[in-house]
Order: structure tokens, then C-alpha cells, then sequence
């Protein structure tokens, strides 16, 4: 064996798969009938590093002959048709081996990995000679053209590769850490904000982009960090109102801080491309946007509101949802590099939706909007103070905060952290159970139902019901009448959760 020594690099930066080519070379000289397999639908050409093409060449030579496939006959073939030798001989092709053990499962999937990996490489190759005989000004033009055509649709397009992938392929993957932008939410990521009209939520998106652009901490959300490139996205105000209400959150920032934020901050608001409003859901209109942020390098942007940003038809449709505003602001946040806060409107602050137990899904229409986020946050108006708000963290990927008040001044349009106890919502079951307060008094189903009209839903309404009888709460004296059983009538009404 030569001991030259043959380093594996990736020195031009092409697509490849070196990964899964040893793992695929070390089961072909594991088990030849593996072997036999593979060599029919791979050539050497098809491997990235040099050391894995000789190797592969080696196992073909080595069954067409009818040999046994061994490191130290591989090695042998190897010698015997190429000056120059492997790294470490027997032991780089034995570690082959030992990497391939026990067999992965997604054999295929490797192997249509690496064709993939060879066609692209193949491709910018060609692209690459093409633009050499494009800029060779003596050269027929029209020969080019076909030399190029010709090239191209040589290129084999590998179909149906598996989706799947091995532990052991996930393993050998080099992931960066993730960049928290907010609390729990990365680069990539998609949030939303949940909250009723007119309580406060663009004064708070407005207070926290300010706060990151000049890296400030606010509220529990956003930690003392380097200053953040943010872009808002604002379908809702005019321009003329978003400055007024800026300028005046902007006279509590220092003149280094403000300076900050002249830099790292952008605004998207009344704007019209191509004669037209802007909309997310124009393809051409999110394709520049995207583009646009990307280019500028943003952390964060927020999108306020998906309402106001999207053409949907039917918002309580999970498929319209999913499709039309949620996979493709993940999708923004990806081809972006950056984190979303998508904020969406719960609704009526007396309605159903703004009191459901499950909070991630408290906003208005299908359930995907609580599926889909990575993060989400809710905003309750606080019913004994106008100027107080309650912050939770119904859904997080990672440590969850708990619920917390933060109280405006008004003088400086800024939300700041109180410690007020957080006064919880009555869910259902707490409405439900708040019309009883007659003693003795029995109550008709169709009162109740009246009573709770436009608040709980009917058949939410017969779940209660009938979880109180089953917790002795509730009795009923005749059918469609319910009171109060006769142990509870001097006690306040109980806070009981329904399973709804």
C-alpha cells in the first residue's frame, strides 16, 4: 500500500453527501449481496470525496470478478490500478465497516441522496462551462446553446427519494444553535399574539420593537440583549398615527438610544406595490417582501394583524388557515432568517373565544392558529382597571412564564411590569354556574340559554350542566329545570373547570 496520503476535503464547496457515502460503502463490504445492489444503481462517479470513488471502483472490479469483498482486498485493487494510495489503508476502509453497523434502515434513502447530490453537482459544472463559452466571444453562439441543452438534459433528476432520515444521518448533522430573538422564540420560528380589540396591543408590539431595536429589556419577554433589527409590518394604522403614537413612546429613550433605533428599525405601513395594497397573500407582493427583509438581515418582524394581511375567505376553516396565512409565514420566517410575531384578534371580549381553557387556541376562527406557532401569547384586559393588561404564555416550546400584569402610562404610551395580582378570566363552567343565584330557585334550560346568549355555547352550556351534576353541584328537580343542590345555597358559587 503507497503511503501517500490522500486527504478527504471539501475544498470547492459543492453539494454532497460524504456522510452517507461511507455509510453506504461500508455496507457494501459488509454484505456482498448489498454490494451487488448498490453497484447497479451507483457508479464511483456518482461519490464526492476521491478516496470513496476509488473505494467504490474497487468493489465493482472486485464483483465482476467473482472475489470476496474484504478491506484488505479493496485496498489490494486499489494499489494495483491507482498510484496514489488511501490514508491509513485497511484501517480508513475497516472504519467504513464499523460506522455501517448495525445496518441503517434507509438504505435507499441514502443511495438516492448521494444520486441527488452528483446530478446537482453535475449541474453547476455545466452552468459553470456554459458561461466559459458564453463569455468566448470567437465561438459559435449557437453552438453553445445546444452544447448546453444537450448537457442539461443528460442531467439525471433523482424522484421519489425518501423523506426520512436515520438517527444516525440527524446525528452526524452540524446544527447552529439557535438565536433567541423573544423568550423562547428563534430565528425561523412563527409566534402569535392573542388579544380582544382595543386593549392595548399595538401599543405593546410598539413598545417591544422599540425596546429590542436599541436593546432594551421589556417586560418579561424580552431580556437585556444587543440591539435587534426589527421590521413592522403594519396593516391596521395609518402612517400619519403610527408616527404621532412613536415619536411620543420615543421621548423616554436616551439620544444613543434613539439613534439605535433610527438604525434598526423598519416600518412597512400604508404601503402599495404596483398600484395596489400590499397583501400577503400576493405571491409577488410576499416574494419582494420577503426578499427585501432578508437582504436588510432583520431578527424580528411583526405582522399586526393577520386579518388585515391576508385575503382569507373563510377564517374558521383549519385548511384555508393552515394553508393561506400559516405555513407561509413559516415559511417567511425560514426563507427570511428571521422570527415572526404574527398578532390576531381574539374577537368580542364577552365571546366565547376569549374565555376557552385552552388558550392557545383562544384566537378567533379555525384551531390551526394555536397548532401551528411555536410560541404564543395572550393579552386579557384586567375588568377593574382600563389601563392594566394581563401577558400570558399559553403555548411555548421551552420554560413558560407565568402570567403577569403590566400597567400603561398614559403620559408615556409605555407598558411597564406591575405586581397587581393577575385577576384570571371566568372560563364556561364559571358562567355557567354564576346564573344560579336564587336560593331554592329552579332555573328552565332555555333561561340559561338566554342568559348566556352570545357568551357560552349551547352545547358548551349542556357540558357544564352536566358537569355539575356529576360533581353534586347541580340538581334537577324536573326535566330541562336545574338549581342549585340544597348543600350550596348559602356557599359561593364554586370554581370548577369544565372539560369542554
Amino acid at each position: 500500500m503507497s503511503a501517500t496520503a490522500l486527504a478527504i476535503r471539501d475544498v470547492d464547496g459543492l453539494p454532497n453527501c460524504a456522510e452517507l457515502e461511507r455509510v453506504v460503502l461500508g455496507a457494501s463490504v459488509l454484505r456482498i449481496d448489498l454490494a451487488r445492489d448498490i453497484a447497479e444503481r451507483l457508479s464511483a462517479s456518482d461519490f464526492y470525496q476521491k478516496p470513496h470513488r476509488l473505494i467504490f471502483a474497487a468493489i465493482k472490479s472486485l464483483l465482476r470478478n467473482g472475489s470476496e469483498i474484504t478491506p484488505s482486498l479493496i485496498c489490494e485493487e486499489i494499489r494495483q490500478n491507482n498510484s496514489v494510495g488511501l490514508l491509513d489503508g485497511i484501517s480508513f476502509v475497516t472504519n467504513l465497516v464499523t460506522m455501517c453497523h448495525p445496518l441503517p434502515a434507509t438504505l435507499d434513502h441514502s443511495i438516492a441522496r448521494i444520486k441527488e447530490s452528483a446530478a446537482r453537482r453535475e449541474a453547476i459544472k455545466a452552468c459553470a462551462a456554459f458561461t466559459e463559452r458564453a463569455k468566448d466571444g470567437s465561438a459559435p453562439w449557437s453552438a453553445s446553446v445546444e452544447w448546453a441543452k444537450k448537457r442539461i438534459s443528460n442531467l439525471e433528476v433523482v424522484q421519489n427519494s425518501s423523506l426520512l432520515q436515520s438517527w444516525r444521518e440527524v446525528r452526524a448533522l452540524h446544527l447552529p444553535e439557535g438565536d433567541q430573538i423573544i423568550h423562547e422564540l428563534e430565528r425561523g420560528e412563527l409566534g402569535l399574539l392573542n388579544a380582544v380589540t382595543n386593549v392595548g396591543k399595538s401599543t405593546l408590539i410598539r413598545n417591544l420593537i422599540l425596546s429590542l431595536a436599541c436593546g432594551r429589556p421589556f417586560a418579561n419577554i424580552a431580556p437585556l440583549c444587543k440591539p435587534r433589527r426589527v421590521v413592522l409590518l403594519d396593516f391596521e394604522s395609518r402612517l400619519r398615527r403610527l408616527q404621532k403614537d412613536t415619536d411620543k413612546m420615543l421621548q423616554v429613550f436616551s439620544d444613543q438610544e434613539r439613534a439605535l433605533i433610527d438604525e434598526n428599525l423598519q416600518i412597512v405601513c400604508d404601503c402599495q406595490t404596483n398600484d395596489e395594497p400590499l397583501s400577503l397573500s400576493t405571491d409577488q407582493h410576499m416574494t419582494r417582501l420577503t426578499r427585501d427583509i432578508r437582504a436588510w438581515r432583520a431578527d424580528l418582524i411583526i405582522v399586526d394583524t393577520i386579518t388585515a394581511a391576508f385575503n382569507v375567505k373563510d377564517e374558521n376553516s383549519n385548511s384555508e388557515v393552515a394553508n393561506v396565512i400559516l405555513k407561509l409565514l413559516i415559511r417567511m420566517a425560514r426563507d427570511a432568517q428571521a422570527a415572526i410575531i404574527a398578532a390576531h384578534h381574539v374577537g368580542k371580549g364577552g365571546s366565547e373565544e376569549g374565555r376557552t381553557q385552552e388558550r392557545a387556541y383562544r384566537g378567533r376562527g379555525a384551531s390551526a392558529f394555536g397548532t401551528f406557532p411555536s410560541l404564543v401569547l395572550d393579552i386579557v384586559a384586567d375588568s377593574t382597571d382600563r389601563e392594566r393588561i394581563t401577558l400570558s404564555m399559553p403555548k411555548c416550546k421551552g420554560r413558560k412564564l407565568g402570567d403577569f400584569n403590566l400597567q400603561l402610562d398614559k403620559e408615556t404610551r409605555w407598558f411597564g411590569l406591575t405586581d397587581h395580582p393577575v385577576v384570571k378570566a371566568p372560563n364556561s363552567y364559571d358562567l355557567v354556574m354564576g346564573v344560579f343565584s336564587g336560593p331554592g330557585k329552579a332555573l328552565r334550560r332555555a333561561f340559561i340559554e338566554e342568559t348566556l346568549k352570545n357568551k357560552v355555547a349551547v352545547s358548551t352550556i349542556t357540558n357544564c350542566l352536566k358537569r355539575a351534576i356529576e360533581l353534586g353541584r347541580v340538581t334537577q328537580p324536573r326535566r330541562g329545570e336545574y338549581m342549585l343542590a340544597e348543600e350550596l345555597l348559602s356557599l359561593p358559587t364554586p370554581i370548577e373547570h369544565c372539560q369542554t
